[in-house]
């Protein structure tokens, strides 16, 4: 998962870092809040950060889904206690 999230960052940097300052110029800015922190989207910026979202997203479900087939149990939830079984 984080090297998906390095790799988003970097295309997000290299896709926006031309446009950014003509965007927000340009453009009405949106207000986005992103748990603590509020940062300033224009509308392509913030369908890009949509799309890339949805594709992590589906990646992670993909990935859950073949960790099931293989029989890897999921990670226990926040707050359980886990056993781990050795055979």
């Amino acid at each position: 998962m984080t090297k998906h999230l390095i790799l988003f960052a970097s295309r997000m940097r290299r896709a926006f870092r031309q446009e950014r300052e003509k965007t927000l110029r340009q453009q009405d800015i949106r207000t986005v809040c992103i748990q603590e922190q509020i940062i300033c989207l224009s509308e392509q910026e913030a369908a890009f950060v949509a799309l890339e979202t949805s594709r992590l997203l589906r990646a992670q479900r993909q990935e859950a889904k073949r960790k099931k087939r293989l029989g890897i149990p999921p990670p226990p939830a926040p707050g359980k206690i886990a056993y781990a079984v050795y055979m």
